[in-house]
């Protein structure tokens, strides 16, 4: 699909930069992460399945670190 080929895009920009490349949607769980975040209790996704809320702010700079710290 499109978003598949913009992700694979985005990875070969950030390789050839030589940038990290943090792959939010996988991170989340994949295709439909946003629905099964908003249905999380607590929420950490807002209704509109666009913006986190605080809690998943968190969970997302935790799983940030932990992909940084990874990779050291």
């Amino acid at each position: 699909s499109p978003a598949d080929l913009r992700e694979v895009g985005n990875y070969v920009v950030a390789l050839e930069h030589g940038c990290a490349y943090f792959d939010l949607q996988a991170a989340m769980g994949g295709e439909g992460a946003a629905a099964r975040w908003a249905r999380a209790r607590p929420r950490l996704v807002a209704g509109d399945l666009t913006h986190v809320t605080p809690e998943g702010a968190e969970r997302i700079g935790q799983m940030l670190v932990e992909a940084l710290t990874a990779g050291m």
